[in-house]
């Protein structure tokens, strides 16, 4: 897999010293992570895969609000740090969690249509657009046929002060990719083959009226 800007080995590098200050970035994150899972039916799945968990924050909230008694979560991350920080904060829930390190250049190793929901928030920000397509085909062979692709990224301006910031925010990218953590704005739904996936639910929310995050729901088309 290839990540826009920074290397695999980059980011692993970066998110490894990050650790637990990812979490602060809740406050722009949180509002547009709390419209996607009231759009992503959670309560309904029996099995979650969450492509770069980070530090379980989203999951914990998930596990506290969302899932069934009998739902089981995947987490998938880059970062040793962040698996380590994420199999912590999900210990109450740890028979009905398994949290794994991926290196990122590999498929995942489950079976086709083995999954309910296919979760990645703040992503595909990282990733090439040739990364991004085969996110999207792991997630296509991975979701049962009634399952829900569930994605957040930053993405472009929605108000003269965000666009200007994103405009700032892609220069700086640009020269210096480590600066941002390798992330830069992407439009999701482009990225969604009409072909592939029926988009169920899309929108974009500014946060602090600066950073814009696009979320999109999606089913696959067999």
């Amino acid at each position: 897999m290839t990540f826009s800007g920074l290397t695999p080995e980059s980011v692993r590098k970066f998110y490894d010293r990050f650790g637990s200050l990812q979490d602060l970035q809740a406050v722009y994150e949180d509002r547009a992570l709390k419209t996607l899972t009231q759009h992503s039916s959670f309560e309904n799945a029996e099995s979650v895969l969450e492509l770069g968990c980070g530090t379980g924050r989203l999951a914990k909230r998930l596990f506290e609000e969302e899932l069934g008694p009998d739902c089981h979560y995947r987490g998938l991350d880059i970062s040793q740090t962040m698996v380590y920080l994420a199999r912590n904060r999900l210990l109450p829930w740890e028979t009905r969690v398994d949290i794994d390190r991926v290196d990122g250049t590999r498929g995942v190793a489950l079976p086709d249509r083995s999954i309910d929901r296919f979760l990645a928030t703040y992503v595909f920000d990282l990733l090439s657009p040739e990364a991004i397509q085969h996110v999207l085909h792991e997630a296509h062979r991975l979701l049962r046929d009634h399952g829900l692709l569930s994605v957040v990224s930053l993405t472009e301006g929605a108000t003269l002060a965000s666009r200007g910031l994103t405009a700032l925010w892609k220069a700086v990218w640009t020269r210096k990719p480590g600066l941002m953590g390798g992330c830069r704005p992407v439009l999701l739904a482009e990225h969604l083959d009409p072909r592939c996936w029926r988009i169920e639910s899309h929108q974009s929310l500014v946060a602090m009226g600066l950073l814009t995050s696009e979320w999109v729901v999606a089913t696959p088309i067999r």
